[in-house]
Parts: structure tokens; sequence; C-alpha cells
């Protein structure tokens, strides 16, 4: 086992903390390269990484970082929820014990956090470090797919399935709004929720007697427009269930366009825990570009 030494992020300079996070992510399973101002505004600032709580590994005299764990803490449905943002060793030196020193102290921190969860996500084809996460206590409790749309959108909006007698208004309105307003079972992913949805915007369905049934969490740029969550009332009929996420998801990608002039059109992590959400994106023209387990570890 090689000699590490872990630093906090937070002293280390940022320039060296991207520098290692390129590296180690040389040979991942989708680009993730950042330059330093794209890091920041995504992983300090939308994800809410914390530096005093995330860590760098080094080794053998090396100047370089060899290794990273990046951490979060927050407040999500009154319990105190940690994530690992990113954990990644450099290709020279996996197999060392550099993950598993770094799992230890992140397991360590988050119980000085008085963390009840933690969560993380991983590509289900990286079955190393699925491996080592259930070494540490961790458990699967989903699958997330990532989903893109090359061509026309039909979310099937003038057909005959769709409900003509149920009046629903669909209300845009700042991601905070979701506060409070949860109908998925399941935890959404970490970047997924509305305290990492900065710029997004929600979109709320309401009834005829202006009860909220159901909700859509987009980012939308000139790039792309992704959609982030979307559940509906449990308690709907399963028809009135269909029309609603039907509507919901026609308003989340109105204006875009298949030729692209408008952006991509994506979903960042759509849950197997969710059926009927992934069969109505299926039908409308989206497909499956990659999964993730979802991971969870309960203190």
């Amino acid at each position: 086992m090689t000699q590490l030494r872990l630093e906090r992020l937070a002293d280390v300079p940022l320039s060296r903390v991207v520098a290692a996070w390129n590296e180690c992510f040389s040979d991942y399973y989708v680009p993730i390269a950042m330059d330093v101002p794209a890091f920041a505004a995504a992983k300090l600032g939308n994800e809410d990484l914390h530096p005093e709580l995330s860590f760098l590994a080094f080794a053998d005299g090396r100047e370089a970082p060899v290794g990273f764990l990046l951490n979060a803490v927050r407040t999500v449905d009154g319990e105190r929820i940690a994530w690992n943002g990113g954990t990644a060793v450099h290709p020279d030196f996996r197999g060392r014990g550099v993950g598993a020193a770094l799992l230890e102290k992140a397991l360590e921190t988050y119980r000085e956090q008085g963390v009840g969860a933690a969560l993380l996500e991983a590509f289900v084809q990286n079955e190393g470090a699925i491996r080592l996460y259930r070494r540490f206590g961790y458990e699967r409790f989903d699958t997330l797919y990532g989903m893109e749309a090359a061509g026309a959108l039909d979310f099937g909006l003038d057909s005959a399935e769709v409900s003509s007698e149920a009046a629903y208004r669909i209300e845009r309105r700042p991601a905070a709004a979701l506060e409070g307003l949860r109908f998925a079972t399941e935890t959404p992913p970490w970047q997924t929720m509305r305290q990492s949805a900065k710029t997004g915007e929600a979109l709320v369905a309401e009834d005829a007697a202006g009860r909220p049934v159901g909700y859509a969490l987009r980012r939308r740029s000139p790039a792309a427009t992704t959609l982030l969550q979307c559940a509906v009332d449990p308690a709907l009929t399963d028809d009135a269930a269909v029309d609603v996420t039907r509507r919901l998801l026609g308003a989340v990608f109105s204006g875009t366009a298949a030729d692209g002039s408008a952006g991509r059109r994506n979903v960042f992590a759509a849950p197997a825990s969710q059926p009927a959400l992934r069969a109505a994106l299926a039908s409308a023209g989206f497909e499956d570009k990659y999964a993730l387990a979802h991971m969870r570890l309960r203190f």
C-alpha cells in the first residue's frame, strides 16, 4: 500500500485541484475535463462542494495529487445528507489503496458532520468502484439514465389518449419554489436537486382548483435544455398521471428544435424508480446514453 498524506481542498490552489481532476479522469467513460472557471461554477457553485470537507491524496513525494474525493453536505427534507461529488485516482496509482484511504476519510468526515445518509453515483460499468463502495457499506437503491433526443419530439399532446376533460395550468417559477413539494418516492440525484439548479426553472402543474399535481425542473441555455426532475402526484389516476407528465415534458422542451438550432435536448438522470416517466420520454423520442448506479449509505 502506498504511503499517503491527505490534504483538504481548501489548502491546495484550485488550479492544482482542477489539473488533478483532468488527469485522474483522463480515461473516464465520458469527457469531463474542465478549466478553473468551469470547475468553480459547476462544482463549488451549483453543487455546493465544500473545500473544507474535500480531500486530495499525495504519495511518494510526488508534487501533484494522485487522487481526490470531493464532498458536499446539505439538509434535504429535514435530514443531513452528504454527497460524494467525485472520486478519482491517477491511472498510475490505482490498486494501491488510494481510493480506500479517501473513502475512510470521507466517512469519518460525514460522521463528524452529523450526516444521516450519504449519496453517490457510479457508472454501471465501473464495477471496481461499485465493489469498493459496497465494501464501505453503500447499497445501490436506484439506476439513473442519461437520455438525449436527436430527432423531433412527440409527447402526444394532440392524441386522444390525453384527457381533454382535465384542465391543467402550468406555471413557470424559480427552482426554489419546489421547496416542500415532492412527489418522487426516492431522493433525487444531488445534481438534480433544486438546490443544485441555481439557474434552473421550475414548471408546476396545477389542477382546476389550483392544487399542485406535478412539477418539472429544467436548466436551459442556448446550448441545451436539460430536464433535471419530473414527478406527478401519486394520488392521480393512471390516465391523469400520463396526461400531466406529457404536458410537463412538453412545456420543458417547448421551443427546442430537432435540428439542434435551439440546443440539445437532454435528460440528466431519469430514475428507474419512475418507470412512467422513462416510458413517456422514450415514446417521445429520447434514447438512453448512459446509466448510473445511485448508491446510498445510511448512518
